[in-house]
């Protein structure tokens, strides 16, 4: 094989090993996120479920009287 050859055929290799790297870093950030979404969706649905079980009707908010300062 030719030098120039095998300096292109070394120069691939590297850059494959190098593509490697970055995309198995890529997955493992993907899946990081994926966790942290179901994680914000869990909050998300305890904060709507909490809300909707509280009573706490925006409509009857306005039928209470105005505190004493006013």
């Amino acid at each position: 094989m030719s030098d120039r050859i095998e300096a292109r055929l070394i120069e691939l290799e590297s850059r494959l090993i190098e593509q490697e790297r970055v995309i198995e870093h890529l997955n493992d950030v993907i899946i990081e996120q994926g966790r942290g979404i179901e994680q914000l969706e869990e909050r998300l649905r305890r904060l709507t479920e909490s809300i909707s079980g509280s009573g706490a009707d925006a409509s009857g908010a306005h039928n209470e009287p105005p505190p004493p300062h006013y």
